[in-house]
C-alpha cells in the first residue's frame, strides 16, 4: 500500500535526501535520523506500519523536509565569492544525548572591507552517548570536516585565522 508508512520505506525517504557537503540539509536530516532510531526501538519489522502516533510525527517530518528542498536551491550561494579573501574558517560543534553535529563556515573580505560569512561543511550524527561525551565527539568531527576541506582548497586558500568554537565557549 502506497499510503501505508513503514520502517523501511520512512529509512528509504530518509536515505534519499543527499547533501554531499552538509551544507543546507544537516539540521533537517539529523531530525530524520533521531526519529529513524526512535522507530527502531519500538522494533518493529521493515515492512511492519509505523503505530499512529510514530506515523505521525514521521509525515510531520517528512513534509516539512519536502518544502525545506522545494525552496533549496544551493548554487545561489557560492562558497568562495571571486572577488573575496578567505580570512577565517571557523568550526562549531555541539552535542546532546540524541545527536552531535559540527559546522564550518568560511568568513571573507569583500574588496570594500565588508566580511561575509558562507557555511562551508556540516556533519550531523545520531548519538547514544552521554552530554559530556557526545559533546567531546564533535571536536573530531569538526577536525575531519576542516582538513578534508583544506585539503580540497589548499591550492585557492591562503587563510590566516583558523577558530574552533565549543558549546561551552558561548556560555557566560
Amino acid at each position: 500500500n502506497e499510503l501505508q508508512l513503514t520502517k523501511r520505506k520512512f529509512c528509504r525517504l530518509v536515505a534519499q535526501q543527499y547533501d554531499s557537503t552538509g551544507r543546507f540539509l544537516s539540521p533537517s536530516i539529523i531530525r530524520g535520523k533521531i526519529l529513524y532510531s526512535t522507530i527502531c526501538r519500538y522494533g518493529l519489522e521493515w515492512d511492519e506500519e509505523l503505530p499512529e502516533e510514530l506515523e505521525r510525527e514521521a509525515r510531520k517530518y517528512l513534509k516539512e523536509l519536502q518544502k525545506l528542498m522545494s525552496n533549496l536551491k544551493p548554487w545561489d550561494r557560492p562558497l568562495l565569492l571571486m572577488n573575496a579573501k578567505l580570512i577565517k574558517i571557523v568550526a562549531t560543534r555541539d552535542g546532546s544525548a540524541t545527536g552531535l553535529g559540527a559546522l564550518i563556515y568560511f568568513i571573507s573580505r569583500l574588496p570594500n572591507g565588508e566580511k561575509i560569512s558562507r557555511i562551508a561543511a556540516g556533519k550531523t550524527r545520531v548519538s547514544n552517548l552521554t552530554m559530556n561525551a557526545a559533546e567531546a565527539s564533535g571536536i573530531p568531527l569538526s577536525l575531519n570536516i576542516i582538513a578534508n576541506m583544506i585539503a580540497e582548497l589548499e591550492d585557492q586558500l591562503e587563510v590566516l585565522d583558523l577558530l574552533i568554537i565549543s558549546a561551552g565557549d558561548c556560555e557566560s
